[in-house]
């Protein structure tokens, strides 16, 4: 069987070709990893002088026909004197076998030994690292900072690297992780980034990255990019984005970005708010500490600040009040000193209940939720009712997550329930047609990257979208935020939708339209 890239993907592939350093900011699930797999394979088969701008044949390449497919070619042996391009993928450890499998997939004549994964012991990292049988290493951003340095003394043909998700990574432009790359990358290598959120939250500052090592000139420092795009309080913190334009016209220069309609036509799905009443003895608890907790929900949103322990507190409460830290001793001030782990509820709370009235609906399912505690005690409670459940957060091996994946494809679980965070991204689960989250999290690309989950190519049946909310509580703050957010993110990079919630609904089967945000309003 021969692959073939869709005519959207021919497009990205021939930007590609000639940009010596690109953003393809497409939609999760739109095929950005095929096209990387097609172009890696093509740059290997090319010398080196053959790669830079400057000397490729752009006509040439224009004249890619639209069928354009990778065929078998063979690969030259590395040898001195004689060589191809290498390339490093850098991306998140969930996506290292994935990926590896794909760029083998898309190139059927490259070998496993020359597509390799560095991991393991610093010492078998630092042996791949340097194994010269290899042409393509897939890394973390960690092992790229640490190995990039001998690896390129040994190996002058690394000529590109793909970061995939680098968002995850590069999010702070002083990080150590952040100066290894902008400083161990050479000005000659080729760089494409992946990734669908360039601002998530946002926070424009995430997208520096990706200006610095596409066209440095644009902004010429970090410090020029937030006197330009940040607002600042007397302490120095930001409390507003701005001048959001500057950065789209960068975004329009150096990047692409299909959608998932683009690719794939509409794709029908609707979101559902299931609202329900809180637990009366929760409910007791949980008012002592609101007020509190959604002014710093307010202060998080809308001026950038870290969090606090009166709304994480709070979100806790409604997500898993089986398992709290309050309050045990305080200060003159009445600031807490001291904190005790309690349980304020017994049983089946009313989320876990309609929980199980949608797992009984018979369909595989997909729920996602924001805490570890939350996490588990839906999978325990699941499990208690003899559904076969798959869990996924940051606590469990990789290893697992990836079995856990296969098993859920092959039918042999019934629900996998599982963090945003970490289950948002290199798992294609397009075969359900239910994804419901239990709790959010503030960041709206968290929630797409989640919903992207089961929107992976063409739909037969419309995907629906639960949020189970507690009524006039921080649930419906934390949509406010996520919407918040997204229309932050719009507003540099229009391919990002903006987050809509409907009209609150507790009939399942309603698939409503429009937006209600009154009620979600701050002042």
């Amino acid at each position: 069987m021969t692959l073939q890239l869709r005519p959207l993907q021919i497009e990205t592939f021939k930007k590609l070709i000639v940009n010596h350093r690109f953003l393809d900011k497409s939609h999760a699930g739109s095929g950005k990893t095929p096209t990387q797999c097609a172009l890696t394979g093509f740059l290997m088969r090319k010398k080196p002088s053959e790669l830079l701008p400057l000397t490729l044949n752009i006509t040439k390449m224009a004249q890619i026909p639209s069928d354009f497919h990778m065929q078998k070619y063979s690969a030259t042996i590395v040898t001195k004197g004689q060589f191809n391009c290498r390339v490093i993928w850098i991306q998140p450890m969930s996506l290292l076998n994935k990926n590896q499998k794909e760029i083998l997939t898309w190139n059927v004549d490259l070998k496993p030994e020359q597509v390799q994964i560095v991991k393991g012991t610093h010492l078998q990292r630092q042996k791949i690292s340097l194994d010269e049988r290899c042409l393509v290493w897939l890394m973390t951003a960690e092992a790229y900072a640490k190995y990039i340095v001998d690896m390129r003394s040994k190996f002058p043909d690394i000529l590109q690297v793909i970061c995939d998700e680098p968002h995850l990574y590069y999010r702070g432009f002083n990080s150590k992780r952040t100066n290894a790359f902008v400083v161990n990358t050479p000005a000659w290598c080729r760089i494409n980034f992946m990734t669908a959120t360039p601002t998530p939250r946002g926070k424009l500052q995430g997208a520096y990255t990706y200006c610095h090592m596409i066209q440095k000139s644009y902004y010429g420092s970090y410090d020029f990019f937030m006197r330009t795009h940040a607002e600042f309080d007397d302490y120095g913190s930001v409390v507003e984005w701005k001048n959001h334009e500057v950065l789209k016209k960068f975004l329009d220069n150096y990047s692409i970005g299909w959608t998932t309609k683009d690719m794939y036509g509409e794709i029908e799905e609707f979101i559902v708010r299931d609202v329900l009443p809180m637990d009366k003895k929760v409910e007791k608890v949980y008012r002592q500490f609101e007020q509190e907790g959604i002014t710093e929900i307010k202060e998080i949103v809308l001026e950038a600040k870290t969090g606090g322990t009166n709304s994480l507190r709070i979100r806790q409460m409604l997500a898993h009040p089986h398992k709290i830290s309050l309050p045990s001793g305080w200060d003159a001030s009445g600031k807490p000193t001291s904190f005790e782990e309690v349980n304020i509820f017994e049983g089946a709370t009313p989320k876990l209940e309609r929980l199980l009235e949608y797992a009984e609906e018979g369909e595989p399912l997909i729920i996602f939720g924001t805490f570890t505690a939350e996490i588990e005690k839906i999978a325990e409670y699941l499990e208690s009712k003899k559904f076969r459940v798959g869990v996924i957060h940051g606590g469990v091996p990789q290893n697992r997550r990836n079995n856990i994946d296969m098993e859920f494809q092959a039918g042999n679980l019934d629900v996998v329930v599982c963090s945003a965070a970490t289950a948002g991204i290199g798992l294609n689960w397009g075969f359900v047609n239910t994804v419901i989250f239990h709790s959010l999290n503030y960041g709206d690309d968290e929630f797409l990257q989640a919903v992207a989950r089961a929107k992976r190519g063409v739909r037969n049946v419309a995907l629906r979208i639960v949020l189970l909310e507690y009524e006039d509580t921080a649930d419906q703050y934390v949509m406010w935020a996520v919407h918040h957010n997204s229309k932050s993110s719009n507003k540099a990079n229009p391919d990002n939708p903006i987050v809509y919630f409907p009209k609150a609904t507790t009939n399942h089967d309603d698939a409503l339209n429009g937006l209600s945000m009154d009620y979600l309003k701050v002042g």
